[in-house]
């Protein structure tokens, strides 16, 4: 099951960051000003609305225009709280 949900995420070992869409327990969506190539390994932090961060590896499953972002699709392989 998908849920709307807007968090700041940041893909780690670079400049980019974007906004979350939607999440599940499988993968999420995001937009972000650039494009990942499909199959592409992702290291991101996620910022939940009460200051949570949540570490993730994820791999792209697709990405499309989004107005002037695009949108991200992942699978999430492994996640972490940090506190």
């Amino acid at each position: 099951e998908r849920f709307a949900t807007t968090m700041t995420v940041r893909v780690l070992g670079t400049e980019f960051s974007g906004v979350t869409r939607d999440l599940s327990a499988s993968g999420l969506s995001f937009t972000t000003e650039t494009t990942f190539p499909d199959g592409s390994a992702l290291d991101l932090m996620i910022t939940g609305a009460e200051g949570e961060i949540i570490v993730c590896e994820a791999v792209v499953t697709h990405c499309e225009p989004a107005g002037a972002l695009t949108s991200v699709g992942v699978r999430l392989l492994r996640t972490a709280e940090l506190q």
